[in-house]
């Protein structure tokens, strides 16, 4: 079954290359979607894709990379968007 979600990341996770590895993660997954800075302490990322790696990707999510730092996560279900690749966006935050 394909899931979609929304995940706010809240902690040390700007400035750490939690993006890039949250990135490599979900392609690692075969998920599709996107992460974007919102604000100096969260990162905002839709995935979607098979359940249990969406299940696994979140798992990632709580504890991230190395040098993050996450505090919480908030999840949420959404509507599926057919998203095929993970990207990276500039985010209303980033200048």
């Amino acid at each position: 079954m394909i899931k979609h979600l929304e995940i706010k990341v809240v902690g040390q996770v700007v400035g750490v290359n939690f993006r890039a590895s949250a990135k490599q993660q979900a392609e690692a997954l075969g998920l599709g979607g996107f992460a974007k800075n919102v604000s100096a302490n969260e990162v905002y990322i839709e995935v979607e894709g098979e359940d249990a790696a969406v299940a696994e990707f979140v798992n990632w999510c709580r504890a991230g990379n190395l040098w993050s730092k996450v505090e919480a996560l908030k999840i949420q279900e959404g509507p599926l968007k057919n998203l095929m690749e993970f990207k990276i966006l500039r985010g209303d935050y980033e200048s």
